[in-house]
Order: structure tokens, then sequence, then C-alpha cells
């Protein structure tokens, strides 16, 4: 028995009071959710407190499906974000949690608890090539982790102290601002410029020559997922993964897999890690979303390699956590993985994921104008997939809730919808989920055909710089009624710190008709993030304002609209404006190209503006193509 608020309950009873409680707090307010959400929470997650769709507030759930305070149900092909792989209202999971909270919720990490050791036991023992293990409470905090604990064994290992890292395109690591370093994504990572670990080289993805280029005795870690979630559910190539361990070998530095969302049965093919698929063993293995089944957990799991690279009592202190391998959160993990080691378990994974896989790519193939294909993790069967979408992903996933799927977005550029339903997802459900994306799909309208591109093979090589700058000359006559202008000047990036002694330089180009112009295109390249002068540009297009100049800087690509990115862009319009003498009505179009993110330098720009439009001329553009290029 356990009394709790005045009520005295039974284990049955109190599971159920858990269960219809939030039902009753849910349903008794006549405020809609994005009214409480907008007064009390802080508005990151959506304008307005929308998220997904007006009104909607989640209330119960049974296995793979939910139901929402209005009693519509929908089959959960989102699963939390890869969390729920027991699915919803796991009597088991349920359970376990109750007899553990009523015995012991906490008791920190000054103290054993037989939940946590035997979670530690079993995880290690399930997995390949581990030996130890350390428990935090997110991915992020694993990922945190595992740059400490990178850098301890790669000081341990090396007589040098090394802490440059290198990630990849693609990659999601974390928002804290040690893991967003390793993040790639520019949208999240602009605005907290500089990040702590500025040392973070970014290569493509699966890109050995870049690797094997950028690999040097300098660098502590590499990091990479062996399937990107967040990046649009890219896996990693098999040579690609053999590469980077050949690689971290060669120059004694760790490698590290993140696993947080692929993890732990997701990948299928029968494997519980993604990165048995690729016989490659990393030194240092995160986990997180799905141990424990939508508790808060995370694990950081050590080779024998990496573990005894550094004296045993050379780990004591080096970190720690409160809250890590609580015994509610360690008896959850417990029953998770005690089902996900069944082989019956794995293998009706693996059945359930050659459909799902079978069905996403006939759909594929029957909608050529809308997919532009479908990813998984490596080998045909998987419950996990991305569909790169030619049509908006917004208008997917809503027409999927429409017709009662619940489905996320994913990829740099959101063009990817993402799937990864709980793993007791049956066969039936399966089917449910590719008839629900057929008829979403087929309501949809086809995107207009895009602009056709002709790649032309340059007929001339140009084997010097010198041979280069003779060509432009010879091929910029500047059509009539145009005048060009340019100027150049140093500057001191704020993103490198005042330590920074080696200024930048910064090329200014304007461009004029010789009268404001309604007859104009944009042609925008699809950034992760869009650019202050996209979003410029797009309004101008938008409002068919006049163009009056044109204005283009080189080193800085303006991406940083929630960093004043608009304002500074305006700021540098409006002087150009001034100086050319235009009417109030025609506009000034701003662009930019370089570093992705970076603050401009606003004030030199101005500065430097005046000897741009007192040098514009008629005759070539040579000067313009030279400071044009980044």
């Amino acid at each position: 028995m356990n009394r709790l608020g005045g009520l005295v309950l039974n284990r049955s009873s109190a599971i159920n009071w858990a269960r219809n409680s939030g039902r009753g707090l849910s349903s008794g307010s006549a405020v809609s959710p994005e009214e409480r959400e907008s007064k009390y929470i802080l508005p990151t997650y959506g304008l307005g407190g929308v998220r997904s769709k007006e009104g909607l507030i989640l209330d119960h759930g049974k296995g793979a499906l939910v139901f929402d305070t209005e009693g519509n149900s929908y089959l959960d092909c989102a699963a939390g974000i890869a969390v729920n792989i027991l699915g919803h209202g796991n009597e088991a999971l349920a359970e376990a949690v109750y007899d553990q909270i009523k015995k012991l919720g906490h008791a920190s990490n000054l103290y054993h608890t037989d939940p946590s050791l035997t979670l530690a036991e079993k995880l290690v023992e399930a997995t390949p090539g581990m030996q130890k293990i350390f428990f935090c409470n997110s991915g992020t905090e694993a990922n945190e982790g595992a740059i400490k604990f990178a850098r301890l064994i790669s000081n341990s290992k090396n007589s040098n102290d090394r802490s440059r890292c290198i990630a990849f395109h693609g990659s999601f690591h974390g928002r804290s601002l040690g893991a967003l370093s390793l993040t790639y994504k520019p949208a999240i990572r602009a605005p907290f410029r500089p990040l702590l670990n500025q040392n973070v080289t970014h290569l493509p993805f699966n890109d050995i020559r870049a690797l094997e280029e950028a690999m040097d005795d300098d660098v502590m870690g590499v990091f990479l997922e062996p399937v990107q979630g967040e990046g649009g559910v890219r896996p990693a190539d098999r040579e690609f993964i053999q590469a980077a361990r050949e690689l971290c070998d060669k120059h004694n530095s760790v490698l590290v897999f993140d696993e947080i969302q692929i993890g732990l049965g997701r990948a299928g093919n029968g494997n519980l890690w993604g990165y048995e698929e690729y016989g490659v063993v990393p030194d240092i293995l995160t986990a997180a979303k799905p141990l424990a089944g939508g508790l808060p957990i995370g694990a950081i799991m050590f080779s024998e390699t990496a573990y005894s690279s550094v004296p045993e009592n050379g780990w004591l202190g080096t970190h720690g956590s409160t809250f890590a391998g609580s015994p509610v959160a360690c008896r959850a993990a417990l029953v998770v993985l005690d089902q996900l080691v069944q082989p019956s378990f794995l293998e009706n994974i693996k059945q359930a994921g050659a459909r799902f896989i079978q069905g996403l790519v006939e759909l594929e193939k029957k909608y050529p104008d809308k997919i532009v294909e479908v990813r998984r993790p490596l080998g045909d069967s998987a419950l996990y997939a991305g569909i790169q979408v030619k049509v908006p992903s917004a208008d997917v996933i809503k027409g999927a809730m429409e017709r009662g799927l619940l489905i996320i977005s994913a990829g740099d550029k959101g063009d990817v919808v993402r799937l990864c339903p709980p793993l007791i997802t049956t066969l039936e459900q399966v089917e449910q989920c590719l008839d629900g994306l057929d008829q979403t799909f087929a309501s949809l309208s086809a995107p207009e055909p895009k602009l056709k591109v002709e790649t032309v093979k340059a007929e001339t090589a140009f084997t010097s710089k010198s041979k280069h700058e003779a060509f432009i000359e010879e091929n910029s006559v500047l059509p009539a009624g145009f005048r060009i202008g340019t100027s150049s000047f140093s500057f001191f990036p704020e993103e490198l710190g005042e330590s920074n002694t080696n200024p930048a330089e910064m090329k200014l180009t304007v461009i004029q008709p010789e009268h404001a112009t309604s007859n104009y295109a944009a042609l925008y390249t699809q950034n992760a993030f869009p650019g202050a002068p996209v979003k410029i540009g797009k309004s101008f297009l938008e409002q068919k304002q006049q163009l009056g100049a044109i204005v283009v800087n080189n080193k800085i690509s303006n991406v940083s609209p929630r960093n004043g990115g608009v304002e500074d862009s305006l700021a540098v319009c409006d002087k150009v404006h001034s100086l050319l003498g235009l009417e109030p009505s025609a506009k000034v179009f701003p662009s930019s190209t370089g570093v992705i993110g970076w603050r401009l330098p606003v004030e030199s720009m101005v500065d430097a503006l005046p000897e741009a439009v007192g040098n514009m001329q008629s005759d070539s553009a040579a000067a313009a193509a030279e400071a044009i290029m980044t």
C-alpha cells in the first residue's frame, strides 16, 4: 500500500491513477494548449505555442498507438523521437517503475543500488567489444561525457595534449555548448558562437579522402553516427567506417560512435547496435534515447583498449552526475534490455522491418515526382527510415497526421520525413503506415518543374592563378546599361576572439542598372538555414519591389538572422542606397558568400562602400568576378 496526496493506493490502483490523472488535467482546461504554453513556457519549440497541430494534446497510448484528448488515435511512427521502442502503456515497464519508486527512488552516485549494477553488467555483456560503462541522463550528456573522456584517453596515450575533434556534415550530437560544437547544423549553432570547443573540423560525411587529408597527430577524437538521424537518416558507408577506424589507430586518436538514436535494435538486421553491421568496434559508444523506454537515461561505454589507456586511478573524479544510474530509470532500462536481447524480439523487428523498407521503396517507385529517395540503415530490414521528398515535408507530415500517422522531419534542409515507430510495431500496423503514406502522397500535388540547368564541361583547365585571371579579363565584357564598382578592406572576425592577430580581407561589389527595374530574378542555393540575404531577397520578390542595385560581400555568408543578420544586411543596403542617391521605391538587394554563421563587420563595410561606389565603371566585370569569389 502507498499513500499519495491523501489517497491510499495499492499497485494496480496506483498505475490506474497515473494513467487517468493526466487525462483529467488536460481536458479540464478551457484554455488552449497554445495559450498555456505562450504564457508559461519559453518559446523555443514553435511560434505561438503550436506543436505539430493546433489544439493537439496527446493523452495516453497503448502499444504503437497514441490518443489525443479528443479521442482520436494515431499510429505513432515518431515514438517520441525514437525513444518509445516498447510503445506506450507497457505493463511490465509500468510495474517495474512503480515497484522501484515505492522502494527507492533516488540514492545519488554515493551509494550502490542493485538496478544500476545489474544494468551495467547486462548492457556491457550485450555490447560487443565494450568493457566499462558510465551512466548519465540524456544523449547530450552522454556526448558531453564522451568529449571529456576522449580527451582523457588521448592525453594518456599521447605525449602531446590534443583538443582537435573531427565531426561531419549532417551530424547531430546535442545542443549543450560542448556537444553543439560537434553538431553540424548551422541553424542551431549560429546564435551561440563562439562555441566552447572551437577546434572542431566538420568534414563531408562518407568522404574518405577528406578524412584522410584532415587526420593528423593533433586529432583527439573522431565523432560520428553509424547512421545519421537528425541529418536525414543517412547511413555511413561500410568502407568509410572502416577507414575511420584505421585512421584513428594510425594517429592514436579516439573513435567515438554516437548511437543515441540508431542503437538498441533500431538499425534492424537482427543486431542490437548499429556498429555491429560494420565489423568495427569504437573506442567509445554513446547511447540514450530508447534505453529506458521513455525515462531519461544515457550511457557511455568504453572498449577494453580505451579503458586500459588510462591508469585505473586516473579515472577517479573525472566525471560525475547526481542522477546518473537512477534506480528507477535503470529498472525501466532492464525491462527494455531484457526484451531486446530476446532472439524472438529482434526477429520480429527484422521481419516487420523488411516489409517496412520494402513498402517504402515501392512508394518511392510509385511517386518519383514527389519522392527523391528512401534512406535506411545498411541492409533491407529496419523499423527506421527517411523519405527525402520533393514536396514540402510539412505538407507530408500534416497529411499523414490527418490520416492517423505521426511522423517527423529530419535533414539539414528539412526535406526528409523520418519514420521511427516503436519496435513492437506489428506487420498489420506496418501496412497501416504504408497505406497512410500512400494516401498522403497521392493527395499532394507534385512540385512545379524546376528551371533546367545544363552543366557544361569547361574547355579550359587553369593551371595557374594568372591564367585564370587572364581568362576572366578576356571574358568579362559588361552588358550595356550596368555599372560595377569594388573595394576591399581588412578586419578581425569577432568569432576568432581578441587573441587573433591575423586580419581577414573582405571584398565588396556594387552592381547598378541604368534604371531601377522590376525585371529581375533570384537563384538561391539550398543552404541548411535561410540566410539574411535570402530572407530579404525573397521579401523583395514577393512584394515585387523595384531593384536599384545589388551589393555583394565575400568572406562571410550572412546566415544569422536570429543574431542580427537581417539588420546587418539592411544597414549595408541603406548605405548603398544613400551613396547612389536612389529613389525611395528602389531597393538594394544584398548577397553574400563565405564562412557560414559569422557576423558581418558592418561598420567596416559601411566605411568601405564609398570607395566601391567611387570606382564604379561600365567597361569590365573582371574586378567584380574576382571580388565576389570566396
